[in-house]
């Protein structure tokens, strides 16, 4: 990648001061001098695993201290998601509202605004919110403790996807329209300390991610203000809008005119079914994962290789059309076609023993060390299934 090989080109210039104070100050103008590239281009560091490699490497972050400067050293700027989902709800589409194709939220700020008509963001939050600051703003003067030093954040830019007022609390939401690993604390912390210093109301920050007509939602706190480390989850939900048209008879007809067949892609280990959706609804080549899904390049292998081997490249139409097209691709395959059967009688999800199970008896010739890590993988996929027949 182009900022890779740029950065190869800047840390040499960093290393000693690194090496003796476990940091250093790094002006844009002189990343853009070492680098070729645009310090903007250079800073995008969403996720972990969008940290050029050489930064990976020597468990190095950069964060924004001013606009004209970055501070790089050893402190971890990133917070992973729960691997535990939130409860899924369904909220009514708002029947008078015509100017917005719920079914096509294309967008973040289009899946903002319907998560805000719908109501999900009062159910969630609690109290009648409405929309007040939103855009690019200055963080003004931060004091704050970032890997065990204190340092003062002095006027850098910051932007808010959204943010929402009621007689209570301000509540600041990140939005993204597809599913990562973790994400950039920075992305909550800037907005929520400068509100925090200006206001007598408490300020919630809200991390959205809305993906194949699910709306993930994640309250956080800061328990120490001044303390950017101090992140904890307070609550975390899930909601789609309406009811799925995705029933036991529209995936039986599935099943009945779907047959199973081979293909050359080795059997999938992509444990989250809802990273892979994410991937076919946004898809980019694999090189650019990193910064678009944070995925490690091991993890855009998997993922990559999940979707070749249900042999679909793109999802597209409505929420219905997406799911059904999902469930035909699974349909197709062995394993997951028995996974399919399974859940639509049952209504529940395999454990990794019953995955474990079918792929024995698929003969698909792996090792048992391999197949048990990959049942993990059948079991989580049906996972998805389970809860997709559940909303309809």
């Amino acid at each position: 990648m182009l900022n890779d090989a740029a950065w190869d080109r800047v840390y040499p210039h960093l290393a000693a001061d690194i090496a003796d104070q476990g940091y250093v100050v790094l002006p844009a103008a002189k990343l853009k001098e070492l680098s070729g590239r645009e310090p903007r281009l250079m800073a995008k560091h969403d996720f972990s695993a969008a940290r050029p490699e050489v930064l990976r490497q020597h468990g190095l972050s950069m964060l924004p201290i001013r606009r004209d400067a970055y501070l790089i050293g050893r402190f971890d700027l990133y917070q992973p998601f729960p691997e535990e989902a939130g409860p899924l709800k369904s909220m009514p589409v708002p029947g008078h509202i015509q100017s917005i194709d719920f079914e096509n939220l294309t967008s973040e700020a289009a899946a903002l605004t319907a998560a805000h008509l719908s109501g999900m963001l009062d159910d969630f939050l609690g109290g009648e919110l409405v929309p007040t600051v939103s855009g690019r703003m200055s963080t003004l003067t931060l004091p704050m403790r970032v890997g065990g030093r204190d340092i003062e954040v002095d006027r850098a830019q910051m932007e808010i996807d959204a943010g929402f007022e009621s007689a209570k609390h301000l509540v600041l939401v990140e939005a993204k329209n597809h599913v990562s690993p973790d994400f950039n604390i920075r992305q909550l912390y800037f907005p929520f300390r400068r509100f925090s210093l200006a206001l007598d109301k408490e300020v919630v920050p809200v991390y959205l991610v809305y993906s194949n007509g699910i709306f993930h939602f994640y309250r956080y706190a800061f328990r120490q203000p001044e303390d950017f480390r101090s992140i904890e989850l307070v609550s975390a939900a899930r909601y789609v809008l309406g009811e799925s048209g995705v029933t036991d008879a529209a995936v039986r007809e599935v099943l009945e005119r779907t047959q199973v067949h081979g293909t050359r892609v080795p059997f999938p280990q992509a444990d989250s079914f809802a990273r892979v959706i994410s991937l076919l609804e946004n898809p980019v080549p694999k090189a650019e994962m990193p910064e678009a899904f944070g995925f490690t390049p091991r993890q855009a292998d998997y993922y990559t290789n999940a979707a070749r081997y249900l042999g679909l490249t793109k999802l597209s139409g409505t929420r219905d059309e997406r799911n059904l097209a999902l469930v035909e691709a699974l349909a197709s395959r062995p394993v997951f076609r028995e996974m399919v059967r399974y859940v639509v009688d049952k209504h529940c999800a395999l454990s990794k023993d019953e995955a474990a199970g079918f792929m024995r008896a698929a003969n698909l010739g792996l090792g048992e060390t391999t197949l048990r890590r990959r049942s993990a993988t059948v079991a989580a996929w049906s996972q998805w299934l389970a809860e997709l027949l559940e909303q309809a």
